[in-house]
């Protein structure tokens, strides 16, 4: 876990994961949700790109 600081000025405590592996989860879950991601945020979803899941929404596993 990690904290981020945002504008405006907003700390989020949260875990950063990897974009493809997120997806590659999402497609066993949701492959109509990961299929959008792909579709309409692939600047964001390619290798080397992290999303910023906030840590109350998350469970470590």
């Amino acid at each position: 876990m990690f904290s981020c600081i945002v504008w405006p000025s907003e700390i989020i405590d949260g875990y950063a994961v990897e974009a493809t592996a997120a997806l590659a989860q999402l497609d066993q879950s949701s492959p109509e949700a990961a299929a959008w991601w792909r579709a309409n945020a692939a600047g964001v979803t390619g290798p080397g790109r992290y999303l910023l899941f906030h840590g109350h929404v998350c469970e470590v596993v």
